[in-house]
């Protein structure tokens, strides 16, 4: 039973740290509507054979690029980082 009980207790305080983490990536970081980004989004996309949106936001307080989540996948650039074509 303590088994049981601490994998119940494990699994509640993940589903709770990534709700929080969520509603804070929510309220700090913007839609990208950068239509370079957008554009190499697509083209990724269809390389990849992707028909699902993946929305993209801006952070400005992540220093590098991440991706979370796993039934619903955003990915979250830094607001300070310079993105061109390349």
């Amino acid at each position: 039973y303590m088994l049981i009980a601490g994998t119940v207790i494990f699994l509640a305080v993940i589903t709770f740290q990534n709700n929080a983490f969520h509603r804070r990536i929510s309220q700090l970081c913007e839609q990208a509507d950068d239509p370079i980004i957008m554009n190499e989004l697509a083209v990724c996309q269809q390389k990849l054979g992707m028909k699902k949106e993946i929305p993209v936001y801006l952070s400005p307080y992540s220093s590098t690029p991440f991706l979370y989540g796993v039934g619903k996948p955003r990915i979250v650039l830094p607001a300070t980082m310079d993105f061109s074509e390349e």
